[in-house]
């Protein structure tokens, strides 16, 4: 009983914890004392009726221990631990949240040339990784490599001058055909998923139809054995590259991106409110002083400095939320205006001359094409790490949220100085 009042309620059944929680509203848990089983006179109600049972028994004068000072009272150590059946089984449960991300930035890329052939590298690395010994491997790369008949025996890499200055060899292993149809598989599987999630879902599912709000209601698609939507057409008795040519594949691709004027309206006035937001004074670090003044402030009175409302994709540039569309294009608009034109604010070399690096005590502003719209983080520069030629290469810089380390090359920093602004 002492163990379960020392013990929180909520960790025992319903009809333990509900006692508890009553002798715990009329009583603290220290009010409660160790009483040993010889001198309880609660046993002698549970274990029979003693023979004297007069007004000078114990069960109404009390324990005889009562009669001495506190500090002789029988006392025994308690350490709460065990488990008791009284206890609720306790189940614990781990949640694991998986975020499934492409392969390949598509936004890093600008040529399909170039994009095809750096999947096909990675494609190639994940064939290495896998199991020669496996059984069902073999097989099924053994069914691909039947498939394919290539011109000419690869013999060896090939060597290859990247930089005729520096004159630096580097090794160049040609890509197999094999990978180069993998990655294209790839890339349209992504392409597709992308936008006709809802469709893939439906086909796989195995539903004759698809439902009336999707585009390829009108049209009688199928998915392949490599996972691809494609054309049904009426030539399915087709096998092989006969089929493949009968059978187009299914891309989302717009005739044109003409943005609508109420589009347009909206994205001029999101990019006046990111020009207009940048701050025209050297920024505190004193959290108590005043913010920076900005364009705004002579504009709106106030610096107006409202976060991004939300995260978008380029899924938003496809359709007809017009809202999401124009606060898509403002990101863009975000990304290259801090990744172009704000560098060219910083202080360079003039007529040879070196400018003066950054130290300790500066106050800077970090200029970062990834933090969200509108959003200018400052910090104050706590060490510098000097290159071989004396100039500072490494910046470390505190802000509000820790400490960052970044170099000064990448022009990740805007800086500010102590009293002035470049």
């Amino acid at each position: 009983m002492l163990q379960w009042i020392k013990s929180e309620p909520r960790e025992f059944k319903t009809f333990v914890a509900n006692r508890l929680a009553e002798i715990e509203e009329k009583s603290r848990p220290d009010d409660w004392r160790w009483v040993p089983t010889k001198e309880n006179p609660a046993d002698d109600a549970t274990r029979g009726t003693p023979l004297k049972f007069d007004y000078n028994s114990r069960w109404f004068q009390g324990p005889k221990f009562l009669r001495d000072p506190e500090e002789e009272w029988p006392f025994r150590n308690f350490k709460p631990g065990g488990t008791m059946p009284e206890e609720k089984n306790k189940q614990k449960v781990m949640a694991t949240k998986v975020e499934e991300g492409n392969l390949i930035d598509l936004e890093r890329f600008s040529r399909w040339k170039r994009l095809l052939r750096t999947t096909a590298r990675v494609v190639a690395f994940a064939c290495l990784l896998l199991k020669k010994t496996h059984r069902a491997t073999n097989v099924a790369v053994r069914r691909k490599q039947d498939s394919w008949r290539p011109q000419k025996k690869f013999q060896k890499p090939t060597q290859v001058a990247v930089n005729p200055r520096q004159e630096k060899e580097r090794l160049y292993v040609p890509l197999e055909k094999e990978h180069l149809k993998k990655a294209e598989l790839l890339l349209v599987r992504q392409s597709q998923n992308d936008s006709f999630a809802s469709e893939i879902r439906s086909l796989k599912a195995g539903k004759p139809k698809l439902d009336n709000s999707s585009r390829l209601k009108r049209i009688d698609v199928y998915i392949d054995d490599d996972r691809i939507i494609k054309l049904r057409s009426r030539t399915m008795k087709f096998r092989g590259e006969e089929r493949r040519k009968m059978n187009p594949i299914i891309l989302d691709v717009l005739n044109e991106r003409k943005p609508p004027e109420e589009v347009l309206h909206t994205l001029m006035t999101e990019v006046e409110h990111i020009v207009n937001s940048r701050p025209l004074t050297p920024v505190s670090m004193d959290p108590d002083d005043e913010e920076s003044l900005t364009p705004n402030h002579f504009l709106l009175g106030r610096s107006c400095g409202a976060m991004t409302p939300g995260e978008f994709s380029e899924k938003d540039l496809i359709g007809k939320a017009n809202w999401r569309t124009s606060q898509r294009l403002a990101d863009h608009f975000w990304k290259r205006w801090i990744g172009e034109y704000l560098p060219l604010l910083m202080q360079r070399k003039i007529d040879g001359r070196p400018t003066s690096d950054p130290k300790e005590g500066d106050v800077v502003m970090i200029v970062d094409a990834t933090l969200a719209r509108n959003s200018w983080p400052r910090g104050e520069v706590i060490k510098t790490y000097p290159g071989p030629d004396g100039r500072t290469r490494v910046l470390d810089v505190r802000t509000s949220g820790g400490v960052l380390r970044r170099p000064t090359r990448k022009s990740s920093f805007w800086f500010l100085g102590r009293h002035r602004v470049h």
